[in-house]
């Protein structure tokens, strides 16, 4: 018996083949498992499924299918970005890579496992630039959810610009948005 009770683990290692590791989580959630495990969560070496709810109330977790295109700040295609993504649990993991693509138009689709009424992230990045979205998986879905989105790489020089924007201003003697009066505690009557 597992330690979870009606519960499964299967063998299929996600950095050996990522495709055999959705494969199996699928036919999981196909087999009526109410909660399967996330890589990030830590099934990274095996596929974790139970059925916690007995069929009973809505799933856990659903099959998800993200289709999209990459493209760059003037809407070409970018067929040469790498496309990855993260359940809300990843803490710096190095997520799950597309199921097909990016083709010659940018076009890309990636299939995992998620959970219902919470975000996953999408990275895409070349040599050059990289996005981050958040898509948000629908609250009280279940099956199958596919969802489609864009992702618009932005140029590694200016995402850097934007990172430390706040840093040059408070150097010129600007005050940074950390540094704003706001945040400052206020000092009461003077004794």
């Amino acid at each position: 018996m597992h330690q979870y009770g009606k519960a499964v683990d299967v063998r299929a290692s996600l950095r050996q083949d990522f495709r055999d590791w959705v494969q199996v989580a699928w036919a999981a959630l196909d087999a009526g498992a109410d909660y399967v495990e996330t890589a990030s969560e830590g099934g990274w070496n095996h596929v974790h499924a139970d059925w916690r709810h007995d069929g009973q109330g809505p799933p856990l977790t659903v099959r998800l299918e993200i289709a999209g295109q990459v493209v760059d700040p003037e809407g070409h295609p970018v067929p040469s970005a790498r496309v990855l993504g993260t359940s809300d649990a990843a803490g710096g993991t190095a997520g799950m890579p597309a199921w097909e693509g990016p083709d010659a138009e940018g076009r890309f689709v990636l299939r995992t496992v998620g959970r219902p009424g919470r975000p996953y992230r999408l990275r895409a990045h070349t040599e050059h630039g990289g996005a981050t979205q958040l898509v948000q998986v629908p609250e009280g879905a279940t099956g199958l959810v596919h969802l489609e989105t864009e992702l618009v790489l932005v140029p590694n020089i200016l995402r850097a610009a934007l990172s430390h924007r706040s840093f040059r201003l408070a150097s010129r003697g600007g005050r940074s948005f950390w540094h704003r009066r706001r945040y400052l505690p206020r000092r009461h009557g003077r004794g």
